[in-house]
């Protein structure tokens, strides 16, 4: 995708590696290292998952995660906080409804064929949430 490795970071959260489907519930050590994460990036946007009803249950988890940690943050006055916004998507499991959508980003087809196996390259998406082209 032309992202520079060292501006990509994969958590391994605690609650998720479990070395099964069910994963253990969120805990401490996920918010704190979701805090450390983004005390470090200091990001302007954090995009999240929006898709509860995902079949593997994590993406409420991970969110849950994501909002302690801002909540954290700010509580504790980090000024760059102010200007982070937290965005929420959805995709192969749920759509938003039109009314709810407040932000969109038009793609070209071939942006679309790009993401789409992006996603299908995920091990955990491989059961088919997008017709194979």
């Amino acid at each position: 995708m032309g992202i520079d490795s060292n501006n990509i970071h994969f958590q391994n959260l605690p609650f998720y590696e479990t070395g099964t489907i069910e994963k253990n519930p969120l805990g401490e050590a996920d918010i704190q290292l979701t805090v450390d994460l983004l005390r470090k990036v200091k990001p302007h946007q954090v995009f999240c998952a929006g898709d509860f009803a995902d079949p593997h249950g994590t993406h409420l988890v991970c969110f849950n995660a994501v909002l302690n940690a801002l909540q954290r943050i700010k509580a504790d006055g980090d000024e760059w906080i102010n200007d982070c916004w937290l965005w929420l998507y959805k995709g192969a499991w749920q759509e938003w409804d039109i009314e709810d959508i407040e932000m969109a980003i038009p793609m070209s087809p071939a942006q679309v064929l790009k993401k789409r196996f992006g996603v299908f390259i995920h091990q955990s998406q491989k059961d088919c949430a997008f017709p194979r082209q």
